[in-house]
């Protein structure tokens, strides 16, 4: 996440870098380079105020040079240290002068020369320098005493101060505070591109140094507030080293009145009395910090706090750098704040788009151990706005990427955000509460992240992993979001697991509170795009007490969408969060626990947890959607809440809805309601709950469970019958929302898995209703469907009794052949059962038989010819004609058949390519429920037609897809076939005459022109169709014994069917079986009539058997066995016609 280091002036000091070890030393600075100018040399040889020799005559003599030229100022007085003690300021520099105490015989690394102005006067500076002096050097000196301060630049630039000791005395090697009364060092006024590197600013009475209306300044490698080890806090006497102890209260380093691009870098920043370092005002914008110890001596392990905060930024201070990717600071052991970002200046210039990155917070320089800061780690405040906490998502980051901070081990808040008006404020890529590594926790005494008072429109983590936040290992909540705060985001972090997301790191308490009368502020993920990115989702998991908890009076409006709560990072293990993943208290209202909107983009899993998966109470209008309770996010994996999925309390809860959620294994209950009112559930999916799926024991209003009665499925459907009795809302429309699963093991666990429709029912005055209810959803056989019912998607029942839905039978597909031969002419062997022809638009088409439903999908009709003589063109249904019909598709398409009977079935299609486009296809017979191919054959070379036949059984689909040139076509489905007809003659009876009963006709007849009601009366078996017949009667009542004994047994009848040279009966035996068919004729009005009788099988035109019938003026009988389809047909020989008077079935 950062880089810290620093080393001493005359060696490293290494540290270890928070996330990547980087090795860098702190640079000394090194002789003046040989310059190509003429330069003046002055030499100091007497420590005297003035005269020969003195610093003050040498600065006098380089003044009085040419404007412009350079001098030099070293030291020869004597050997050791030696002390300059002035009765007033030294004159101003007025030209580039370096004056170079390290030239004093006997210098080894520390200053030898002190310039002592504690007679100099009131306002006396130490040395002041303009832009007269641009590019001047202070060197090696101790600077000590001045009441106007010791350094002052004012418009010069290009100044370089090293090696100094402002505001100490060494002496025996112990240092002694001899403060500067104003500032140690002032940068002011266009004081632009001067260096401050590896000198000591201590003991001063107001600020250390102070840049003001500057820029392009560096200040570097030094110790502000401190003595040259970097580690002490006070001088040899016990007087404090910091700037500001002294009772002014100055800071460290100030910045202010728009001094910007300046950069702070490597410094040991400590002791000093109000903040290490105060960056102030609009306009002071783009300065950088980086590598500093701000509140830590130089080692990092040991608190040097400055008494106000580590870093301040106020009243407008904009687009600075607190610590860069990489390269931050360590922050830690100050009085109150690490780092504040708080108001605005009076012109309401806020405090904005300042970023504090790469820095450790709270912590030692390893980033392993605490090193508190007194109060809170990162505070944005007092409108505040549109800061960084973190470092920008790249997009292709992890959580353990170099940028963010390390902000733990603080007394108390990791980050608070805070009062109306701080806005737009972002929190991301920082470790809250663990150490560097994010896998120990390393505790904020109170919650990680607060938002605060009003503080609106704040984001906490971001939508790429690399924004990503671990906020974990807290003394009390993880993130909490309260008092008056609203609109604030927390997504994409890690809330009580490690940097992985997949080990406890709790939280001591909740993971998230929201409360307070925090109102519309949003936990979870949501994707910009609206995308399914569950790297925008937290994981709210492994915390001591709640996941997530909503509580106090007037906290309303939230939602939680997008969260793994109870889970690690994948959704699939549980990581529990101690208590419930969602808490919802007494006293709020309307929080959302789940997607926001139709769709699953922003649902919740909420799994694993110890108790509740969401617990709701004393709660009114709260509604669960769309989240998966107990089951990872792709449902294959149960994660069981310990206690009920959903459970509401209390008899103020009231109007909570819980709905399109999936409540799984629970250890309690699927629904628990123990007392509320007006609570509604609908098209959930519960199941597997321990105690089972919905239970209200206290429920003072409870909807009746609907009682079924039967549950069938079939043709894609399901119909439900059942009733409601005494519903307390009478003459009012109930919603009944019914559900299939697989069967209960008892009563008290009826659950439903699958939602499958709802439908609406009108009670009656009494609360009663029944109903039958046809569903567009089968429910699988032998799974159970049960129901509940609600008024107004409120007061839901619990689930009622099961019934249980007959198995459907299975589907299987058995390949018979195909069929050349008899094109067109489907009659001879097909469809005895049933067809469907395409393009005939005739009454009798379709004629599914009563076992099968079919459905045409995907495809078009088209009729090439409506009427033609062509034999490859399909006999139509009225058998008047044909017709060249199609079903069609360019790519494919299917038939949908369901045979409902549990048996299997004769099925063929035929397909024709009519106009010869060289069609090929493939067809597939694929199991409806499974998808399963049961049969796959190719079809090729149809152009004179083909008809394809299997055994089926069950629900399939009859694919056909188009492999081609031109598209895939079906003209017909068929459905049985003509079974092989046979006919074998049993003989005649001329003795019977029309004496038929007890003798013939004891399956069934059909009498010529017999009226009676019971006429005719025919075999289940067969179906009789007569052809080119006419109707005559010769008696409608006689006694004469050659007439029929009519059907009601009241008398006889002479009447026939008759042609005058044939007529044809076809006689249809359906069931397989041969039976014995007799047909009696008689010459009535004895015309010497002389006829033929042909048994024809209408499958193939052969003739079965052939007799003649004469002399028959008494009446004869010709009686058969036959077998099938056929024929019988009578053609004249003799007489005026040809005659049969009825037909017998034994």
């Amino acid at each position: 996440m950062m880089t810290h280091w620093f080393c001493r002036r005359n060696g490293s000091r290494p540290t270890t870098s928070p996330r990547r070890a980087r090795n860098r030393r702190r640079p000394a600075i090194e002789a003046l380079e040989t310059r190509e100018v003429l330069s003046a040399l002055y030499t100091v040889t007497s420590v005297a105020d003035g005269g020969a020799g003195s610093l003050r005559d040498a600065i006098n003599q380089a003044n009085a040079l040419t404007p412009g030229t350079a001098a030099t100022i070293d030291f020869s007085i004597a050997s050791g240290a030696q002390t300059i003690e002035l009765g007033s300021a030294l004159p101003k520099l007025a030209n580039p002068i370096t004056i170079d105490g390290t030239t004093q015989p006997g210098y080894a690394g520390r200053p030898l020369i002190q310039v002592d102005g504690q007679s100099a006067g009131a306002g006396a500076l130490g040395f002041s320098l303009d832009d007269d002096s641009h590019n001047s050097v202070i060197k090696g000196l101790e600077i000590t005493g001045f009441d106007g301060g010791g350094i002052y630049v004012n418009n010069g630039s290009g100044d370089v101060f090293t090696n100094d000791v402002v505001g100490l005395h060494y002496s025996g090697g112990l240092p002694r505070v001899v403060g500067n009364v104003t500032y140690g060092i002032t940068l002011t006024n266009q004081a632009n591109g001067n260096t401050i590197s590896n000198v000591v600013v201590a003991g001063t009475r107001y600020n250390g140094i102070i840049i003001t209306n500057s820029m392009n300044n560096t200040v570097t490698a030094s110790d502000i507030g401190t003595d040259l080890t970097g580690e002490d806090s006070l001088d040899r006497n016990g007087v404090a080293l910091g700037n500001g102890a002294a009772g002014g209260g100055g800071s460290g380093l100030v910045l202010n009145g728009s001094a910007n691009h300046n950069t702070i870098s490597n410094n040991v920043i400590v002791n000093n009395a109000s903040d290490g370092i105060a960056i102030i005002s609009a306009g002071t914008s783009a300065n950088v910090l980086v590598g500093n110890r701000i509140g830590i001596d130089l080692a990092g392990t040991t608190a040097l706090g400055n008494g106000g905060s580590g870093v301040s930024l106020a009243g407008g201070a904009n687009g600075n750098f607190i610590g860069q990717a990489g390269n931050g600071n360590v922050i830690s052991g100050n009085g109150q704040y690490g780092v504040l970002l708080t108001g605005m200046d009076s012109v309401g210039d806020r405090t904005t788009g300042n970023a504090v990155a790469g820095n450790l917070i709270g912590t030692n320089a390893a980033g392993k151990a605490a090193v508190p800061n007194g109060v809170n780690g990162v505070v944005v405040n007092g409108g505040a706005s549109y800061n960084l906490i973190g470092t920008p998502a790249t997009g292709t980051g992890t959580v353990t990427q170099a940028g963010g901070n390390v902000i733990s081990g603080n007394t108390g808040w990791g980050v608070y955000i805070s009062d109306s008006g701080t806005t737009g404020n972002v929190v991301q890529d920082d470790y809250v509460g663990t150490d560097v590594a994010g896998e120990a926790a390393l505790p904020n005494g109170n919650n990680g992240v607060d938002v605060v008072n009003a503080a609106a429109g704040n984001t906490i983590g971001g939508t790429a992993a690399a924004s990503r936040n671990v906020i974990s290992g807290n003394a009390n909540e993880g993130v909490l979001i309260g008092l008056g705060a609203t609109k604030n985001l927390v997504e994409g972090n890690f809330i009580g697991t490690d940097a992985t997301g997949l080990a406890a790191l709790p939280n001591l308490l909740d993971g998230v509170y929201v409360g307070l009368g925090a109102v519309n502020n949003t936990i979870g993920g949501q994707d910009p795009g609206g995308a399914f990115n569950t790297a925008a989702w937290n994981v709210v998991s492994g915390n001591g007490t709640n996941g997530v908890k909503v509580v106090d009076d007037g906290t309303t409006g939230n939602a939680l969408s997008g969260n793994f709560i109870g889970t690690d990072a994948t959704g699939s293990l549980p990581v529990p969060n101690s208590a419930s993943g969602v808490y919802i208290g007494a006293g709020t209202s309307s929080t959302t626990v789940g997607a926001q909107a139709s769709g699953f983009a922003n649902l919740n899993v909420i799994a694993g947890n110890q108790a509740d998966g969401v617990s709701i109470n004393a709660s009114s209008n709260n509604n669960v959607s769309f989240d998966y309770i107990g089951l990872n996010l792709d449902g294959t994996l149960t994660v069981p809440n310990q206690g009920n999925g959903v459970s509401i309390h209390g008899a103020s809860s009231s109007y909570n809805r819980v709905n399109l959620t999936a409540i799984r294994n629970s250890g309690g209950y699927g629904i628990l309601n123990d007392s509320g009112v007006g609570q509604g559930w609908y098209y959930d999916s519960i199941f597997g709950n321990a105690k089972g799926g919905i239970s209200q024991p206290g429920n003072p209003n409870l909807q009746p469970a609907p009682v079924l009665f039967s549950a069938v499925a079939a043709g894609g459907k399901t119909t439900v019958v059942g009733t409601i009795i005494n519903s307390p809302n009478k003459n009012t429309a109930l919603n009944v929302l019914f559900y299939a699963s697989p069967p209960p093991t008892s009563l008290a666990a009826v659950q439903g898995l699958t939602f499958l429709g709802q439908a609406s029912v009108t009670t009656d005055a009494s609360g009663d209703a029944t109903f039958t209810v046809v569903l567009n959803a089968a429910a699988p056989g032998g799974q159970v469907v049960t129901a509940t019912s609600d008024f107004n998607v409120s007061s839901s029942s619990n689930f009622g009794n099961f019934v249980t839905v007959p198995a459907a039978p299975t589907s299987s597909a058995a390949f018979v052949g195909t069929d050349t031969t008899d094109q067109g002419n489907w009659r001879k062997a097909f469809g005895v059962d049933g067809y469907d022809i395409a393009g005939d638009s005739g009454a009798a088409n379709p004629k599914l038989p009563s076992y099968a439903t079919l459905a045409v999908n995907g495809a078009s009709a088209y009729v090439w010819a409506a009427s033609t003589t062509d034999p490859r063109a399909l006999q139509n249904a009225a058998n008047t004609g044909r017709v060249a019909g199609t079903f069609y598709s360019s790519t494919a398409f299917s038939l949908d058949l369901n045979l409902t009977d549990g048996k299997a079935h004769e099925v063929s299609l035929y397909a024709l390519d009519w106009d010869r486009r060289g069609r090929t296809e493939t067809i597939q017979v694929v199991d409806a429920g499974t998808g399963a191919v049961l049969d796959t054959q190719s079809l090729s070379g149809f152009q004179n037609g083909k008809y394809l036949t299997w055994n089926l059984s069950g629900h399939v689909q009859i694919r056909v897809t188009n492999t081609g040139p031109s598209n895939a076509v079906v003209g017909g489905l068929f459905f049985g076939a003509s079974p092989a007809a046979s006919a074998a003659f049993l003989g005649a009876d001329s003795a019977t005459a029309g004496s038929w009963r007890g003798v013939y006709g004891a399956d069934g007849y059909d009498i010529a022109q017999d009226p009676s009601a019971g006429n005719p009366k025919l075999p289940s078996y067969a179906t009789v169709g007569l052809s080119g017949v006419l109707n005559y009667t010769w008696a409608a009542s006689t006694t004469d014994p050659r007439a029929l004994q009519n059907s009601a047994n009241t008398g006889r009848l002479a009447a026939t069917w008759y042609g005058g040279s044939s007529f044809s009966i076809n006689v249809n035996l359906t069931d397989g079986q041969a039976h014995k068919v007799s047909l009696y004729a008689v010459d009535w009005d004895n015309q010497g009539r002389n006829e033929t009788i042909q048994v024809i099988d209408n499958a193939t035109g052969n003739v079965l058997d052939t007799e003649s019938l004469a002399g028959f003026q008494g009446g004869k009988y010709l009686s058969w066995s036959i077998k099938g389809n056929v024929t019988i047909k009578v053609t004249r020989v003799r007489g005026p016609n040809a005659v049969v008077g009825g037909l017998f079935f034994n």
